[in-house]
């Protein structure tokens, strides 16, 4: 049941397929796109690309590749007039959508069976721990895109021995870097592609020099960029900084990452990974796989370990479990009847179990977006030269209320009672408010009881809102306050 990849048929049925899973996947997240953005990190990547096209300075602090891609798709928004709301709802859609078709033509290039190829980049399209992010604004689309295009261009160098599409491959795989830093931790595999993907035993030839030499030359260039832009900064905030992202190999977050497989991925798609698994070991068409399916669904050990978990960090190990279940089901349906049919209803049953699981999660927000909403409160109800005190959703309300914003320090005395003279201080310049959020990360009640003893609380208003934090997995809605704070 293998594909043509050589004549011109096989190549034009190839495109044809890509065309198709690019449509299929950008219609189902188009159609659940969410009302606004809802991540912090979307609504920062949103006033960075603005605050290029306003003239300001470029801020390349911040995953400056996604920043770059971002503002390309901004452009004809931009001679529209709009700000980069929608531009970076589609851009998130938009990349998803060709990560799926790029997956496709690795897989096809990586085993030579197009249906196993496109079975399993049909299973990672609908997967909840991809596809949900990416109705919202995160950049998820972009960076498998690039890896997938990286692990592409290291095959055709490698059947090619061509130094070109070495340095191209490698550029792609470094510019991931800027995009998630996270990617870093996935060096060895891309190395791996290029060397030897399926395990084979490297020469070092006139082959393998021709490889080494293109790769070396493009990744020095795409690191450089990086670490020239948000490389260093974006390892610095998220490894340096003791609140953020930490790696701890016995931590109790792997159990839930395996448990999130099972919910959000569904046992039929997990029995025919594991099938696949035997499928590959056994018939040699399907062991080219094996090699990176593997080690694609080792990422778990990592990303499953991180102390800022969410599920959406399982996407490469899908990946992998979505390249073994293809194999399983392409190996059923070159079998018998009941085995063909077996096939269909399992992958059809996958299908329909990842749907059914980010269903709740997408459509309530296609229409309505909480943090926006709640954001959207503020601009109505308090003056323009207001200060908010608010903590994690602070950019939703400088971006959707254009409120300046005060956070609060986290358990510390003493820095609290200087808070509270800098919330006095901002109080003879303007009106201040106190978001529901405002009193979030507060340890022994140290800021609750400092605002009890300066201040009033006068209730201005409330709405429905949602936490946005691990949105990729579950729904938090709540109703949200908004007070004015006076002096005593």
């Amino acid at each position: 049941m293998a594909d043509p990849i050589d004549d011109e048929q096989g190549r034009g049925g190839l495109a044809g397929t890509a065309i198709a899973l690019f449509v299929a996947s950008f219609a189902y997240l188009w159609t659940f796109r969410n009302e606004g953005i809802f991540h912090l990190d979307a609504v920062y990547l949103a006033q960075t690309v603005e605050q290029m096209y306003a003239g300001g300075p470029w801020d390349v602090r911040w995953r400056f590749g996604a920043v770059l891609a971002n503002a390309l798709v901004h452009f004809p928004f931009w001679l529209l007039g709009e700000n980069a709301e929608r531009a970076t709802i589609l851009a998130s859609i938009l990349f998803h959508a060709a990560s799926i078709a790029m997956v496709l033509l690795f897989l096809e290039r990586l085993c030579g069976i197009r249906l196993l190829a496109a079975l399993s980049a049909g299973l990672l399209a609908v997967a909840p721990v991809f596809s949900v992010a990416n109705t919202f604004g995160k950049e998820y689309g972009l960076a498998v895109f690039l890896v997938s295009t990286s692990f592409y261009l290291a095959l055709r160098a490698r059947d090619a021995a061509s130094a070109t599409l070495a340095a191209a491959s490698a550029v792609c795989f470094a510019l991931s870097y800027t995009v998630w830093e996270g990617l870093l931790g996935i060096t060895p595999i891309w190395v791996m592609v290029l060397f030897a993907p399926r395990l084979e035993r490297p020469r070092w030839d006139a082959r393998t020099r021709r490889l080494a030499a293109g790769g070396l030359v493009g990744f020095a260039f795409g690191l450089g960029f990086g670490l020239a832009t948000s490389l260093v900064a974006m390892v610095r905030t998220y490894a340096g900084t003791p609140t953020m992202t930490k790696l701890d190999l016995a931590s109790p977050q792997l159990g839930a990452a395996l448990g999130d497989l099972v919910l959000f991925l569904g046992p039929p798609f997990l029995l025919a990974s594991a099938a696949g698994l035997v499928v590959t070991l056994r018939r040699r068409r399907y062991r080219a796989l094996l090699p990176l399916a593997l080690m694609l669904v080792a990422t778990i050990v990592v990303y499953g370990n991180l102390s800022t978990y969410g599920p959406r960090y399982l996407v490469l190990c899908t990946l992998g479990l979505a390249m073994l279940a293809g194999a399983a089901l392409h190996a059923m349906l070159a079998r018998g009847t009941f085995l063909r049919w077996t096939a269909i209803a399992t992958y059809v049953t996958s299908i329909a179990w990842m749907i059914a699981v980010s269903y709740p999660l997408l459509a309530p927000r296609h229409t309505y977006n909480g943090a926006k909403r709640y954001a959207q409160l503020i601009a109505e109800v308090t003056e323009p030269d207001s200060t908010i005190i608010v903590m994690d959703d602070h950019r939703f309300v400088e971006y959707y209320a254009r409120r300046e914003t005060l956070q609060h320090p986290i358990g510390d005395p003493a820095a609290t009672a200087n808070w509270v003279q800098t919330v006095r201080d901002t109080m003879a310049r303007g009106p201040v408010y106190l978001a529901e959020s405002g009193l979030s990360y507060d340890p022994g009640a140290l800021v609750r009881k400092a605002i009890d003893d300066n201040f009033t609380m006068t209730l201005v208003g409330t709405r429905l809102t949602e936490d946005f934090h691990h949105a990729e997995g579950r729904r938090r809605v709540y109703e949200a306050s908004l007070w004015r704070l006076e002096p005593r």
